[in-house]
Parts: structure tokens; sequence; C-alpha cells
């Protein structure tokens, strides 16, 4: 089974002060006739102004008596005594939507932990979550460790991934896994196709970009409009524009092509 991902924060929740006379007195807004707007910006006052790790775990009880760290997604998880890998897909795929992405990370630790394999549905969202290529290229890792590495969605999602990073050496990776597509006789979708293209215009690889051509033609997907564009965009960045234009003469019809010459 693959290490979890390393994580710099604990989910541990730290124990409460045993000091009888603490150095902030929270209990006295602990009361129904205080909204959670009003405690929560207590609590942030209370930790700039917090120096020390007694006060620090003060003002994290107070947080936690107070909800303000009630998550009921998780609640209800905890509740559910057998989940399935759709169940975590879900959760997941929540947290990334809702901009929650520590808090998917997260979820994913624990998931590993409790033993729960991850799917090919799980590793998008996790992506998507990604700021960090060292991050990305560790979900890779882990993906095949758990035996995904022959799937097509996951290619799909790696190509798209790799792709859409600007550090040079990158987008080599997404080619790799696009000719590794071809060997194993892996169809790619039309999204992956013109993140392909995108990455190997900048690069003026014309050679890669022939031969998603020749991939559009086989697969049939000239009724994909971005693609088509983004086609004709890369064999112009490719500085060879005669094929750029025949592509765009195919594309437009010679008949609506005279309405504009």
């Amino acid at each position: 089974m693959a290490a979890p991902l390393p994580l710099h924060h604990q989910t541990r929740t730290p124990a409460l002060s045993s000091d009888n006379s603490p150095l902030i007195n929270l209990d006295n807004i602990n009361n129904n006739n205080i909204n959670s707007q009003y405690q929560a910006h207590f609590c942030l006052v209370s930790l700039e102004k917090c120096s020390t790790m007694r006060e620090l775990k003060q003002i994290h009880a107070q947080m936690l008596r107070t909800s303000l760290f009630f998550d009921p997604c998780a609640a209800i998880f905890s509740q559910i005594s057998n989940p399935t890998i759709y169940t975590c897909n879900s959760i997941v795929r929540g947290y990334t939507n809702k901009n929650l992405h520590h808090e998917a990370f997260l979820f994913y630790h624990e998931m590993i932990v409790q033993g729960l394999i991850p799917d090919r549905f799980m590793f998008p969202s996790l992506f998507k979550s990604c700021a960090d290529i060292y991050v990305e290229k560790q979900l890779h890792s882990q993906a095949i460790k758990f035996g995904l590495a022959s799937d097509s969605f996951l290619h799909n999602t790696l190509i798209n991934m790799y792709s859409s990073c600007w550090c040079l050496d990158q987008p080599d990776e997404a080619i790799k896994i696009f000719y590794r597509m071809e060997i194993e006789n892996v169809k790619p979708n039309a999204v992956t196709l013109v993140n392909v293209l995108t990455a190997r215009a900048r690069a003026r690889d014309l050679r890669t970009v022939k031969r998603v051509h020749k991939c559009v033609d086989e697969s049939g997907f000239w009724s994909h409009v971005e693609l088509k564009t983004t086609l004709m965009d890369a064999y112009c960045k490719c500085k060879f524009v005669s094929r750029a234009w025949d592509l765009f003469v195919k594309v437009v019809g010679i008949f609506y092509l005279h309405m504009y010459l």
C-alpha cells in the first residue's frame, strides 16, 4: 500500500488547559446571546494577541466549544460504519468544489490510514486541489502504486494536469503519457488533445502536433470546436502556416470562405 502524503498539520485536538485561572477569560463570552460571528471575531482577535502555548490551547478550546471548527460533512461521515469509496469520492469532490483544498487532502490522508483504496475518480479532485507540482507527482506515483497505471481515465487526467504546468519539464511528462497511450491503444478524449496541443505549441514541437492531428482524424473529433481552433493555432506557432490555412478552409468550408474574401 502506498504511503500517505506527508501532512504538516495535525488533526489531533490539543488538550484543554487545566489551569483554573486562565490568562484569557473566554468563558464569559460563551452564552447564547452572543452570535457565532462575534465569537469568531473574538477568537481571531485573541489569536493575534496570543503569545504562549497555554493561551493558544484556551483559544482552541473555545473555538471547539462554540462549534467554529464544526464540519457537518465530516460529522456525518464519522457516523458511517462501513464507508464506500463512492462516499469518499463525494466528500473529496465536495471539499474541492468549495475550495477547501487542505480539508480534501486531510480527508484523503485519513482515508488511506483507515485502509480505503482510492479509485480513478478520486484523483481528478485531488489534482484540482493541488498547487504544487511536487505534490502532484506524489499523487501520480500513488495512483500507479494503487494499480491505476493503465487506466485511460487517469491517463487523460494526468495529461491535463501536466500540460497545464508552465514549467518547461512538466509538459514533457504529458507527452510521455500521450505516447504511452498510443502504444497501449488507449484513446484520449478531446480535452486531453487540446491540452497536449497547447503544451507542444509552446515548445514548437511540430512532430507531436502532427501526431495529434492524425489522432484527431482517426478519432472523429472534428465536431469539437476548441480542438479544431487549437490545432490551427498550434500549426501557426510551429511556423507551418500553410497547414493551418488548409485546416481553416476545411473547417469553414469553401462556400463561406468566398463570402469573407
